[in-house]
């Protein structure tokens, strides 16, 4: 129970501290109203146990965080200096530590981000509260910094700090998947979304209506390599994942896909090749059968209809739909097909010329999520 109320507390004043660094000014009537006038310096509360211990309209006072608003540069010392305030038995300079520490924006960061992980709760949780205000705020240019960070916390040797910074990004996954995304598809990732009630594996007693990320895929155009794995990482509540690959390309080695299978076990990851006949199936006697033909594909444009039974493809059978997977992963893009079909009670020769992955798969026909 007592680990339950030090969470929630810390869960509120965590809110409460981003909400207020995020804003862009307050009236200097809530900032008269809420002087802590009345606080005996001497005390000092703890953001743990006392949810009303962070003035929140002296912290809103720290959201001038643009270059030309910073009245100077602070050195390594002086930064050090006011994050062992955050420690101090006076109230004031505690709060006043934070409120510059926030106003000093990314020179701190990677001090604040250090903090974070301190032995001292109090530091531990009012720097996780200002990265959270800067997380809030549309300052692009710390936000790649910011996620790198939070990844770095997630993976913390001190459970109490993972627990307060999942609790962060549980609250604030939108915006981490929206930039997640946008970076995605800037490294030549592609991603499907869907519209429609989803029920996710993860929390599969919380469906989900509205538009979603269907899956991703990481094909020839995929310019991120291993490293641009970390920002698919983020997408915990990514359902599924298409790599595909040749004997001479793999968009990411098997480390990164090991470590992606690892950080997102929810998530299904299946393997291809670069050719794509585009079509959905389900198996059925004596073949699979066609359930989606994409407009303009192979199978399309090779007389393929839905409903269609494919018993042979390439001179082999095909008795299963992985077995068809199988089959068009030996083949390169552009190559030309023999497949034959059984359509009502007639068999049907045909010839497809195979197209690739991430050019000629299932498209997005709605469109990205609206992103931060």
């Amino acid at each position: 129970m007592t680990r339950f109320i030090l969470t929630l507390t810390t869960t509120f004043w965590l809110a409460s501290l981003a909400q207020a660094i995020a804003e862009e000014s307050e009236p200097a009537s809530r900032d008269n109203a809420s002087s802590p006038n009345d606080v005996d310096s001497n005390i000092a509360p703890n953001p743990a146990t006392d949810e009303n211990s962070v003035n929140t309209a002296t912290v809103a006072k720290s959201t001038e965080t643009k270059a030309s608003q910073t009245p100077k540069r602070f050195s390594e010392s002086e930064i050090a200096k006011l994050i062992a305030e955050l420690d101090s038995n006076v109230y004031t300079v505690r709060e006043a530590a934070t409120v510059q520490l926030a106003k000093i924006g990314r020179p701190a960061l990677p001090y604040v981000a250090k903090a974070v992980e301190s032995k001292e709760l109090e530091v531990s949780v009012r720097t996780l509260g200002i990265i959270a205000g800067w997380y809030a705020t549309d300052d692009k240019s710390m936000q790649d910094d910011i996620e790198d960070v939070i990844d770095q916390l997630l993976n913390s040797k001190d459970p109490s700090v993972v627990s307060r910074t999942s609790s962060f990004v549980g609250s604030h996954y939108r915006i981490r998947e929206g930039r997640a995304l946008k970076r995605i598809e800037e490294l030549g990732g592609i991603v499907t979304y869907s519209t429609n009630t989803y029920i996710n594996p993860v929390q599969p007693n919380m469906p989900r209506t509205g538009q979603y990320v269907s899956y991703i895929l990481l094909g020839r155009q995929w310019k991120g390599g291993d490293e641009g794995v970390k920002y698919i990482k983020r997408l915990s509540q990514l359902p599924m994942i298409y790599l595909t690959s040749s004997a001479r390309f793999s968009p990411i080695s098997k480390v990164a896909r090991d470590e992606l299978v690892r950080a997102l076990p929810m998530m299904k990851l299946q393997e291809r090749g670069m050719a794509c006949l585009g079509i959905g199936a389900t198996p059925s006697a004596g073949g699979c059968q066609i359930t989606i033909v994409k407009p303009g594909s192979a199978a399309h444009q090779g007389g393929l209809q839905q409903y269609d039974v494919i018993t042979s493809f390439g001179g082999k059978e095909v008795p299963t739909f992985d077995r068809l997977i199988e089959l068009i992963a030996e083949k390169d893009p552009g190559e030309k097909v023999k497949v034959k079909v059984r359509r009502g009670s007639i068999e049907v020769d045909a010839e497809v010329e195979l197209g690739e992955w991430g050019r000629d798969s299932i498209p997005n026909p709605q469109g990205p999520i609206p992103r931060r």
